[in-house]
């Protein structure tokens, strides 16, 4: 398994949310998503996003770095 350290994400981000956007993306499907606790009043959220291996770990940050979240904070 091969674990891509997120971060910058809207803090009302949800596991769900995530997925979406490296299936819009085109890339494999996580294993798994994992939000880290967001403090009260925190302006991003970050957390961890496990793929099988390392091709396809490499494939989803090319793919999807940089992809706009919309924020409904704002």
């Amino acid at each position: 398994m091969q674990v891509i350290h997120f971060f910058n994400a809207p803090p009302s981000s949800k596991e769900e949310d995530l997925m979406e956007v490296f299936k819009k993306a085109n890339t494999s499907d996580p294993v798994r998503v994992r939000l880290f606790p967001v403090k009260p009043g925190a302006r991003s959220a970050a957390g961890l996003v496990e793929f099988e291996g390392v091709s396809e770990a490499s494939a989803a940050l090319v793919l999807a770095n940089h992809t706009v979240i919309p924020n409904p904070c704002k």
